[in-house]
């Protein structure tokens, strides 16, 4: 398995620098203002702001953001039109930003007490951090997916850990130096400039304190809609790291999830949606395998 590169040294500036949180949004109105609200309250002394930025939303987000910017004068908006994509909207919100840190959080979040100072301490002498990731506090049923326990320290799909995008800190010259957000990928972005980082040296630090309180998708249609858009691009994933060592996955364990599938798929008819739940999280993630396998024809089932 190919390996990071030297360890790049990793520190900012010794004077704390601006912090820009940037929150890419799609129709977030009723989601959005809690997140905002989370972070007007944050105690920190130091410079920030927060820019959130606009992908074509038809709903009432843009008057949500006019309306908090009358007690946020720190909030900016920005609007990114020419596409429906997370990556380049996370990309027009790093261009338009003036410090030399980005926070990058999701607009259907909240951040807890203590979140940008915690984050602010971490980024002082590391460049690319993880924050903590809670999902009890805002999923008040059982999760239908895999937990963060081992976050962020398990190798993702078996080649290299990465950092979540609802909760990644990042310095502007690690990011321009790897390109930014790669706008081929609509999901599993965090993953892929996750793993560029880590391939020109730079590590991740945890920054357990800083937590982001992450809402799940709350109907089976969401989610399996959310999980086989993820799983969709693991093909493409492949096919760019294979070369350096992300390994095809087992036919033992692809057989034994087809063949769970097919032995559970009674559990469709369970009156429970947690129960049904469980069925459609593992055949969304076969059927985004499988379509991203097709698409950018790489055999990753």
């Amino acid at each position: 398995m190919a390996r990071p590169c030297p360890t790049v040294k990793q520190t900012v500036t010794d004077k704390q620098s601006l912090l820009n949180i940037i929150i890419p949004v799609y129709n977030g109105e009723k989601t959005l203002g809690a997140q905002l609200d989370a972070l007007n309250q944050q105690a920190y002394a130091g410079e920030w702001e927060l820019i959130v930025v606009n992908n074509r939303s038809t709903d009432g987000t843009v008057a949500l953001v006019h309306r908090y910017q009358a007690q946020m004068p720190h909030l900016r908006l920005v609007h990114a039109p020419d596409k429906q994509n997370k990556s380049y909207t996370r990309n027009t919100g790093a261009q338009a930003a003036t410090g030399d840190v980005f926070l990058f959080c999701d607009a259907d979040d909240v951040a807890a007490p203590g979140w940008l100072a915690a984050m602010a301490a971490a980024v002082r002498e590391h460049e690319f951090v993880a924050g903590a990731i809670d999902s009890h506090t805002l999923n008040k049923t059982p999760s239908w997916r895999a937990g963060f326990d081992q976050y962020p320290f398990a190798p993702a799909m078996g080649f290299l850990p990465f950092v979540s995008s609802c909760n990644m800190a990042v310095s502007r010259r690690a990011f321009e130096q790897v390109g930014g957000f790669s706008e081929a990928y609509l999901s599993s972005h965090d993953v892929e400039i996750s793993w560029r980082l880590q391939l020109q040296g730079y590590e991740i630090h945890y920054a357990p304190q800083a937590v982001m309180y992450r809402r799940y998708r709350n109907s089976l249609k969401g989610l399996w809609r959310q999980i086989s858009t993820y799983t969709y691009f693991y093909p493409l994933l492949y096919r760019q790291y294979a070369a350096q060592g992300m390994p095809r996955t087992s036919r033992r364990a692809v057989w034994k999830r087809y063949l769970w599938l097919a032995k559970k798929s009674r559990l469709l008819a369970h009156k429970s949606p947690d129960v049904r739940g469980k069925w459609i999280y593992r055949a969304a993630f076969s059927w985004g395998l499988l379509r991203g396998s097709i698409r950018y024809r790489v055999l990753y089932l």
